[in-house]
Protein backbone atom coordinates (compact mmCIF):
# COMPACT_ATOMS: atom_id res chain seq x y z
CA UNK A 1 0.00 0.00 0.00
CA UNK A 2 1.33 3.32 -1.01
CA UNK A 3 2.54 5.70 1.61
CA UNK A 4 0.04 8.79 2.46
CA UNK A 5 0.69 12.06 1.31
CA UNK A 6 0.37 14.74 3.27
CA UNK A 7 0.05 18.49 2.10
CA UNK A 8 4.33 19.07 2.97
CA UNK A 9 5.15 16.48 1.06
CA UNK A 10 3.37 18.23 -2.29
CA UNK A 11 5.65 19.22 -4.86
CA UNK A 12 3.56 23.02 -5.28
CA UNK A 13 3.94 23.43 -0.98
CA UNK A 14 7.61 22.85 -1.36
CA UNK A 15 7.59 25.12 -4.21
CA UNK A 16 5.78 27.51 -2.67
CA UNK A 17 8.25 27.21 0.88
CA UNK A 18 11.03 27.79 -1.54
CA UNK A 19 10.34 30.64 -3.32
CA UNK A 20 7.01 32.69 -1.38
CA UNK A 21 9.21 32.29 1.99
CA UNK A 22 12.89 32.95 0.50
CA UNK A 23 11.45 36.10 -1.14
CA UNK A 24 9.56 37.29 2.18
CA UNK A 25 12.92 36.60 4.13
CA UNK A 26 14.76 39.23 1.38
CA UNK A 27 12.32 41.40 1.97
CA UNK A 28 11.90 41.55 5.71
CA UNK A 29 15.54 41.77 6.04
CA UNK A 30 16.27 44.51 3.33
CA UNK A 31 13.69 46.40 5.07
CA UNK A 32 15.38 45.67 8.61
CA UNK A 33 18.81 47.56 6.88
CA UNK A 34 17.14 50.07 5.22
CA UNK A 35 15.39 51.49 8.67
CA UNK A 36 18.97 51.01 10.13
CA UNK A 37 20.39 52.87 7.06
CA UNK A 38 17.78 55.65 6.49
CA UNK A 39 17.79 56.71 10.44
CA UNK A 40 21.78 56.45 10.51
CA UNK A 41 21.42 54.33 13.73
CA UNK A 42 24.32 52.15 12.35
CA UNK A 43 24.26 48.27 11.99
CA UNK A 44 24.30 45.86 15.38
CA UNK A 45 25.64 42.43 16.32
CA UNK A 46 22.09 41.42 16.21
CA UNK A 47 21.86 42.75 12.50
CA UNK A 48 24.78 40.61 11.53
CA UNK A 49 23.90 37.50 12.62
CA UNK A 50 20.45 38.00 10.50
CA UNK A 51 22.70 37.98 7.39
CA UNK A 52 24.12 34.72 7.78
CA UNK A 53 20.70 33.19 8.62
CA UNK A 54 19.16 34.53 5.66
CA UNK A 55 21.73 33.52 2.67
CA UNK A 56 21.83 29.88 4.64
CA UNK A 57 17.99 30.29 4.64
CA UNK A 58 17.67 30.99 0.83
CA UNK A 59 20.09 28.30 0.17
CA UNK A 60 18.08 26.03 1.75
CA UNK A 61 14.92 27.58 -0.22
CA UNK A 62 17.21 26.69 -3.70
CA UNK A 63 17.92 23.39 -2.27
CA UNK A 64 14.20 22.51 -1.87
CA UNK A 65 13.16 24.14 -5.62
CA UNK A 66 15.46 22.22 -7.46
CA UNK A 67 15.15 18.77 -5.60
CA UNK A 68 11.20 19.14 -6.12
CA UNK A 69 11.58 20.27 -10.13
CA UNK A 70 13.91 16.99 -10.41
CA UNK A 71 11.77 14.72 -8.46
CA UNK A 72 14.48 14.62 -5.66
CA UNK A 73 11.89 16.09 -3.14
CA UNK A 74 8.34 16.24 -2.42
CA UNK A 75 7.66 12.67 -5.28
CA UNK A 76 7.24 9.35 -4.51
CA UNK A 77 10.60 6.99 -4.46
CA UNK A 78 10.84 5.15 -7.45
CA UNK A 79 11.56 1.76 -6.20
CA UNK A 80 12.85 -0.46 -9.33
CA UNK A 81 11.22 -3.52 -9.56
CA UNK A 82 14.20 -6.04 -8.11
CA UNK A 83 13.98 -4.00 -4.67
CA UNK A 84 10.18 -4.58 -4.43
CA UNK A 85 10.45 -7.20 -1.39
CA UNK A 86 12.97 -4.97 0.18
CA UNK A 87 12.48 -1.38 -0.11
CA UNK A 88 15.36 -0.12 2.10
CA UNK A 89 17.55 -1.75 -0.37
CA UNK A 90 17.43 0.63 -2.96
CA UNK A 91 20.40 2.91 -4.04
CA UNK A 92 18.78 4.68 -6.93
CA UNK A 93 19.74 8.03 -8.82
CA UNK A 94 16.45 9.82 -7.09
CA UNK A 95 17.88 8.60 -3.67
CA UNK A 96 20.90 9.74 -3.72
CA UNK A 97 19.98 13.28 -5.09
CA UNK A 98 17.73 13.25 -2.32
CA UNK A 99 20.15 12.47 0.13
CA UNK A 100 22.44 14.96 -1.45
CA UNK A 101 20.01 17.63 -0.73
CA UNK A 102 18.89 16.60 2.74
CA UNK A 103 22.80 16.43 4.00
CA UNK A 104 23.92 20.41 3.36
CA UNK A 105 20.30 21.94 4.52
CA UNK A 106 20.79 19.53 7.81
CA UNK A 107 24.01 20.97 8.47
CA UNK A 108 22.55 24.42 8.10
CA UNK A 109 19.92 24.33 10.17
CA UNK A 110 21.60 24.07 13.30
CA UNK A 111 23.56 27.35 11.99
CA UNK A 112 20.31 28.98 10.93
CA UNK A 113 18.88 28.19 14.21
CA UNK A 114 21.69 29.39 16.21
CA UNK A 115 22.17 32.47 14.19
CA UNK A 116 18.52 33.83 14.67
CA UNK A 117 18.53 32.91 18.45
CA UNK A 118 21.63 34.79 19.10
CA UNK A 119 20.27 37.51 17.30
CA UNK A 120 17.31 37.71 19.32
CA UNK A 121 19.37 37.39 22.47
CA UNK A 122 21.53 40.41 21.38
CA UNK A 123 18.81 42.71 20.73
CA UNK A 124 17.51 41.65 24.59
CA UNK A 125 20.85 42.43 25.71
CA UNK A 126 20.60 45.84 23.93
CA UNK A 127 17.25 47.02 24.97
CA UNK A 128 17.03 45.38 28.36
CA UNK A 129 20.15 44.99 29.53
CA UNK A 130 21.81 48.28 30.91
CA UNK A 131 23.97 47.25 33.39
CA UNK A 132 26.87 45.12 32.81
CA UNK A 133 26.32 43.40 35.82
CA UNK A 134 22.84 43.29 36.27
CA UNK A 135 20.75 40.04 36.21
CA UNK A 136 19.09 40.34 33.38
CA UNK A 137 22.17 41.06 31.29
CA UNK A 138 23.81 37.81 33.47
CA UNK A 139 20.89 35.91 32.46
CA UNK A 140 21.67 36.76 28.66
CA UNK A 141 24.95 36.31 28.67
CA UNK A 142 24.50 33.14 30.02
CA UNK A 143 22.32 31.76 27.59
CA UNK A 144 23.92 32.71 24.35
CA UNK A 145 26.96 30.84 25.20
CA UNK A 146 24.31 28.29 25.98
CA UNK A 147 22.95 28.73 22.75
CA UNK A 148 26.68 29.35 21.15
CA UNK A 149 27.45 25.92 22.22
CA UNK A 150 24.47 24.22 21.11
CA UNK A 151 25.17 25.52 17.54
CA UNK A 152 28.88 24.47 17.65
CA UNK A 153 27.64 21.27 18.62
CA UNK A 154 24.56 20.12 16.69
CA UNK A 155 26.36 21.10 13.88
CA UNK A 156 29.43 18.75 14.26
CA UNK A 157 27.13 16.22 15.22
CA UNK A 158 25.43 16.34 11.72
CA UNK A 159 28.60 16.55 9.62
CA UNK A 160 30.08 13.44 11.26
CA UNK A 161 26.43 11.76 12.17
CA UNK A 162 27.50 9.03 10.09
CA UNK A 163 31.40 9.33 11.23
CA UNK A 164 33.47 9.68 8.64
CA UNK A 165 31.62 7.36 6.06
CA UNK A 166 29.96 10.33 4.15
CA UNK A 167 29.59 7.43 1.42
CA UNK A 168 26.48 5.88 3.58
CA UNK A 169 24.38 9.68 3.72
CA UNK A 170 23.24 9.43 0.47
CA UNK A 171 23.82 5.62 0.28
CA UNK A 172 20.73 2.85 0.45
CA UNK A 173 18.18 3.12 3.98
CA UNK A 174 20.49 -0.07 5.04
CA UNK A 175 23.73 1.95 4.61
CA UNK A 176 22.31 4.42 6.93
CA UNK A 177 21.06 1.67 9.91
CA UNK A 178 24.62 0.46 9.30
CA UNK A 179 27.23 3.57 9.64
CA UNK A 180 24.10 6.01 11.01
CA UNK A 181 22.60 4.70 13.86
CA UNK A 182 22.32 7.03 16.31
CA UNK A 183 21.22 10.01 12.95
CA UNK A 184 17.32 9.97 13.65
CA UNK A 185 18.06 10.21 17.58
CA UNK A 186 20.18 13.52 16.93
CA UNK A 187 17.22 14.99 14.20
CA UNK A 188 14.99 14.23 17.75
CA UNK A 189 17.41 15.93 20.36
CA UNK A 190 17.86 18.76 17.70
CA UNK A 191 14.17 19.45 17.52
CA UNK A 192 13.60 19.56 21.33
CA UNK A 193 16.28 21.95 22.25
CA UNK A 194 15.17 23.92 19.61
CA UNK A 195 11.39 23.93 20.61
CA UNK A 196 12.41 24.70 24.57
CA UNK A 197 15.01 27.66 23.75
CA UNK A 198 12.27 29.11 21.18
CA UNK A 199 9.99 28.87 24.24
CA UNK A 200 12.61 30.55 26.35
CA UNK A 201 13.26 33.22 23.82
CA UNK A 202 10.06 34.05 23.16
CA UNK A 203 8.46 34.42 26.81
CA UNK A 204 11.76 35.99 28.03
CA UNK A 205 11.26 39.92 27.58
CA UNK A 206 7.31 39.80 28.50
CA UNK A 207 7.97 40.78 32.25
CA UNK A 208 10.35 43.37 31.09
CA UNK A 209 7.95 44.77 29.43
CA UNK A 210 5.84 45.13 32.24
CA UNK A 211 8.47 46.64 34.45
CA UNK A 212 8.47 49.55 32.09
CA UNK A 213 7.01 52.79 32.89
CA UNK A 214 4.45 52.70 30.07
CA UNK A 215 0.90 52.97 29.89
CA UNK A 216 -1.18 50.06 30.17
CA UNK A 217 -1.69 50.32 26.16
CA UNK A 218 1.79 50.88 25.28
CA UNK A 219 2.98 47.72 27.16
CA UNK A 220 0.70 45.58 25.95
CA UNK A 221 1.23 46.61 22.44
CA UNK A 222 4.71 46.31 22.57
CA UNK A 223 4.79 43.05 24.53
CA UNK A 224 1.99 42.34 21.25
CA UNK A 225 5.00 42.61 19.31
CA UNK A 226 7.13 40.06 20.30
CA UNK A 227 4.56 37.80 21.42
CA UNK A 228 3.91 37.29 17.20
CA UNK A 229 7.03 35.67 17.40
CA UNK A 230 4.79 33.25 18.68
CA UNK A 231 4.50 31.67 14.87
CA UNK A 232 7.82 30.47 15.48
CA UNK A 233 7.18 28.69 18.31
CA UNK A 234 4.50 27.15 16.48
CA UNK A 235 5.97 25.58 13.70
CA UNK A 236 9.01 24.85 15.89
CA UNK A 237 6.82 22.61 17.81
CA UNK A 238 5.13 21.40 14.64
CA UNK A 239 8.73 20.01 13.36
CA UNK A 240 9.31 18.40 16.78
CA UNK A 241 6.04 16.77 16.33
CA UNK A 242 6.53 15.12 13.10
CA UNK A 243 10.17 14.49 13.61
CA UNK A 244 8.88 12.11 16.90
CA UNK A 245 6.37 10.38 14.51
CA UNK A 246 9.75 10.01 12.01
CA UNK A 247 11.72 8.72 14.93
CA UNK A 248 8.59 6.29 16.22
CA UNK A 249 8.63 4.68 12.77
CA UNK A 250 11.98 4.65 12.26
CA UNK A 251 13.22 2.27 8.81
CA UNK A 252 9.76 1.32 8.41
CA UNK A 253 9.89 -0.13 4.60
CA UNK A 254 6.14 0.71 4.50
CA UNK A 255 7.39 4.58 4.46
CA UNK A 256 8.58 6.37 1.97
CA UNK A 257 11.96 7.44 1.96
CA UNK A 258 11.93 10.64 -0.32
CA UNK A 259 8.22 11.78 1.74
CA UNK A 260 10.30 11.18 4.91
CA UNK A 261 13.35 14.04 4.26
CA UNK A 262 10.54 15.96 2.52
CA UNK A 263 8.75 16.31 5.93
CA UNK A 264 12.16 17.07 7.61
CA UNK A 265 13.46 19.66 5.02
CA UNK A 266 10.38 21.62 4.60
CA UNK A 267 9.69 22.03 8.33
CA UNK A 268 13.12 23.28 8.75
CA UNK A 269 12.31 25.92 5.84
CA UNK A 270 9.27 26.73 7.18
CA UNK A 271 11.07 27.39 11.00
CA UNK A 272 14.10 29.09 10.02
CA UNK A 273 12.04 31.60 7.60
CA UNK A 274 9.60 31.88 10.31
CA UNK A 275 12.71 32.53 12.81
CA UNK A 276 14.02 35.63 10.83
CA UNK A 277 10.53 37.01 10.20
CA UNK A 278 9.84 37.13 13.83
CA UNK A 279 13.31 38.57 14.66
CA UNK A 280 13.16 41.49 12.42
CA UNK A 281 9.14 42.22 13.66
CA UNK A 282 10.22 44.93 15.97
CA UNK A 283 12.13 46.96 13.21
CA UNK A 284 9.49 45.47 10.75
CA UNK A 285 6.60 47.05 13.02
CA UNK A 286 7.93 50.30 12.74
CA UNK A 287 8.93 50.23 9.13
CA UNK A 288 5.57 49.25 7.86
CA UNK A 289 3.52 51.65 10.29
CA UNK A 290 5.99 54.66 8.80
CA UNK A 291 6.37 54.00 5.40
CA UNK A 292 2.50 52.23 4.33
CA UNK A 293 0.70 54.57 7.05
CA UNK A 294 2.37 57.35 7.72
CA UNK A 295 3.90 58.58 4.42
CA UNK A 296 0.10 58.03 2.33
CA UNK A 297 -1.48 59.93 5.21
CA UNK A 298 1.26 63.06 4.98
CA UNK A 299 0.82 62.98 0.91
CA UNK A 300 -3.07 62.81 1.45
CA UNK A 301 -3.13 65.83 3.87
CA UNK A 302 -0.80 67.79 1.76
CA UNK A 303 -3.89 67.17 -1.26
CA UNK A 304 -5.74 68.89 1.45
CA UNK A 305 -4.31 72.20 2.88
CA UNK A 306 -3.56 69.87 6.03
CA UNK A 307 0.10 70.43 7.80
CA UNK A 308 1.74 66.51 8.26
CA UNK A 309 3.00 65.72 10.97
CA UNK A 310 6.64 66.34 10.98
CA UNK A 311 8.78 62.92 9.70
CA UNK A 312 10.40 60.95 12.37
CA UNK A 313 13.64 61.12 9.48
CA UNK A 314 13.29 64.89 9.92
CA UNK A 315 13.37 65.65 13.57
CA UNK A 316 14.45 62.30 14.68
CA UNK A 317 10.77 61.87 16.68
CA UNK A 318 11.67 64.96 18.44
CA UNK A 319 7.80 66.28 18.35
CA UNK A 320 6.38 62.68 19.03
CA UNK A 321 8.96 62.50 22.11
CA UNK A 322 7.38 65.51 23.20
CA UNK A 323 3.86 64.35 22.86
CA UNK A 324 4.40 61.73 24.96
CA UNK A 325 6.79 62.64 27.30
CA UNK A 326 4.61 61.96 30.53
CA UNK A 327 4.84 58.46 29.62
CA UNK A 328 8.80 58.35 29.67
CA UNK A 329 11.30 58.29 31.96
CA UNK A 330 13.41 61.24 29.82
CA UNK A 331 12.42 64.37 28.06
CA UNK A 332 13.47 66.59 25.67
CA UNK A 333 15.43 69.92 26.82
CA UNK A 334 16.79 72.74 25.13
CA UNK A 335 18.83 72.10 21.98
CA UNK A 336 17.54 68.65 22.13
CA UNK A 337 19.40 67.61 25.40
CA UNK A 338 17.80 64.65 27.23
CA UNK A 339 16.65 65.13 30.83
CA UNK A 340 16.00 62.80 32.83
CA UNK A 341 12.35 62.58 35.68
CA UNK A 342 13.24 62.74 38.62
CA UNK A 343 10.96 59.52 39.40
CA UNK A 344 13.42 56.61 38.94
CA UNK A 345 12.32 53.58 36.99
CA UNK A 346 11.15 50.29 37.92
CA UNK A 347 14.27 48.36 36.71
CA UNK A 348 17.66 49.84 36.28
CA UNK A 349 18.50 47.01 34.20
CA UNK A 350 16.36 48.48 31.38
CA UNK A 351 17.96 50.84 28.73
CA UNK A 352 16.34 54.26 27.07
CA UNK A 353 15.89 52.30 24.14
CA UNK A 354 13.73 50.10 25.32
CA UNK A 355 10.93 53.26 25.96
CA UNK A 356 11.82 54.32 22.25
CA UNK A 357 10.68 50.56 20.73
CA UNK A 358 7.55 50.98 23.01
CA UNK A 359 6.92 54.68 21.56
CA UNK A 360 7.45 53.50 18.07
CA UNK A 361 10.60 53.98 17.18
CA UNK A 362 13.07 51.88 15.76
CA UNK A 363 15.77 50.40 17.89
Amino acid sequence: MPAHQYYYQTPGHNIAAGVVLSSMVLIVVGARFWTRLWYRQGIKADDLLIIPATVLTVATGILIVYGTAHHAIAHRTEIPAEHAKNPLAVHSDQLTLTSKIEYPISVMLPVILGCTKLSFLLFYKRIFAARSRGAVNMVLVGFMVLIGLWTVAFFFATVFYCKTNFFAIWGSALDLMTFCTKGMLRSLALCISDFITDVFIIVFPIPLIYRLELSPKKKAATAGIFLLGAVTVATSLARMITTIRIVKAGFDPNEDEVFVITTWVYWGMVECSTGILAACLPTLSFFTRSVVFERPWDTLASAFGTRPRSSPARDDGLSERIREEDTLPYKAGHGGAVQVHSKPRPSHDTTEEAYEMANGRPV
